[in-house]
């Protein structure tokens, strides 16, 4: 194995001695473009996204408990989360409302 001095000289002649960054032109404006983002939801405003990849049974089941309340999926996995955390004897999260400022 060689050591890093062969390993830099090597890396200097494969590469003209210049780094790959230092070797893409990038055009201008391209920060700008990379800064700009898709504007938050109103509905995802102060919130936090949790995900879980599960059986494509628990799936079915969360679709049956909704048609059986009414509710959406937020406040289904919302109303599991909080049973759970009495069960254990955590602090419940009240039940959020998203509004439109």
């Amino acid at each position: 194995m060689a050591n890093n001095s062969t390993l830099r000289v090597s890396s200097k002649n494969c590469f003209g001695g210049l780094r790959i960054k230092d070797r893409i032109q990038v055009p201008a404006g391209a920060d700008a473009v990379r800064a700009k983002r898709r504007p938050e939801s109103f509905s995802r405003k102060g919130m936090i996204r949790i995900v879980a990849y599960l059986h494509p049974d628990f799936r079915d089941s969360i679709r049956l408990v909704q048609t059986q309340t009414g509710e959406n999926l937020r406040e289904t996995v919302t109303h599991a989360l909080n049973t759970l955390f009495i069960e254990y004897n955590v602090p419940v999260v009240e039940r959020v409302t998203c509004t439109h400022d």
